[in-house]
């Protein structure tokens, strides 16, 4: 994948291996213990499974928000839409995986957006 989450110096974050024009190289995940660490971000892949026969969706966060924003990203129309129309191929979800920023609200989240993504190729 080329969104990966890694330890740094600073703390956790997602490292972005080939950035596209205008995407970051990393995304700092911020410490949820900290006063104010109101930007947060997850991943979502959606690929095939090893042997290839099946599907496989890949979720991950550093926290709980981080996670709930994510299935909120996947399971509301409003978040869901403008994303699978950039991302459509014939109508259906090609493979792909994408980084999302959400705002912290009160060890929730927020707003939900995608802010780098790839398509890993056609089904």
């Amino acid at each position: 994948l080329n969104f990966t989450f890694d330890f740094e110096a600073g703390g956790m974050v997602i490292n972005n291996k080939q950035p596209h024009d205008g995407e970051a190289k990393r995304f700092l995940l911020a410490n949820p213990k900290m006063a104010n660490p109101a930007q947060g971000f997850a991943t979502v892949a959606f690929l095939p499974n090893p042997a290839a026969t099946g599907k496989t969706l890949i979720i991950s966060a550093a926290d709980v928000p981080g996670t709930e924003s994510a299935i909120h990203f996947l399971m509301s129309e409003t978040l869901w839409e403008p994303f699978f129309r950039k991302i459509a191929v014939n109508g259906a979800v090609p493979w792909f995986e994408v980084v999302l920023a959400y705002r912290r609200l009160s060890n929730s989240s927020g707003n939900v957006e995608p802010v780098a993504w790839r398509i890993i190729g056609r089904k």
